[in-house]
């Protein structure tokens, strides 16, 4: 049922506006939230310009950037741990002055990890290691050629 309906929203016979005012999408689609939903048509108004400044500055915000990557001629990673660098420091900064004007910041939330999380990545991670350790000892044991010539050729 979900797919007929995302079929008739792309095909537009579902208006945007019958979809939000007459709650049709709790009616047709169970397996939807609302809010998906409406992020759904927001996302769909600004990529058909229904929405044209958003759309344009989209555009224009993609067209900036793209520039800046080609003239600075760093990789995008480069680019990015920069501005993380420079946005930790400009929040180092304003707790320094905000302690130094006596103003309170507001707390952050504390970071913590679970001991159930890591044990769950880490017996994904063992999974995974053990295939990997497997397929070397099968292309060492020579059971495996095609995978043996191709980890050659490349």
């Amino acid at each position: 049922m979900c797919g007929v309906f995302w079929a008739m929203v792309m095909l537009n016979q579902i208006d945007v506006a019958v979809v939000a005012g007459a709650r049709l999408a709790d009616s047709v689609c169970s397996c939807c939230s609302t809010n998906f939903l409406f992020s759904f048509f927001i996302a769909a108004d600004v990529l058909l310009w229904k929405w044209w400044h958003v759309s344009f500055g989209v555009i224009m915000v993609a067209t900036v950037s793209w520039f800046i990557f080609e003239r600075s001629g760093l990789p995008f990673l480069t680019i990015c741990s920069d501005v993380l660098l420079i946005l930790i420091v400009l929040l180092f900064v304003r707790a320094n002055i905000a302690d130094m004007i006596n103003k309170q910041l507001q707390s952050l939330p504390e970071l913590v990890l679970s001991e159930e999380m890591v044990n769950s990545a880490a017996a994904s991670f063992r999974v995974k290691i053990n295939n990997v350790l497997l397929m070397a000892h099968d292309i060492t044991l020579g059971k495996d050629f095609r995978l043996f010539f191709k980890v050659i050729v490349d």
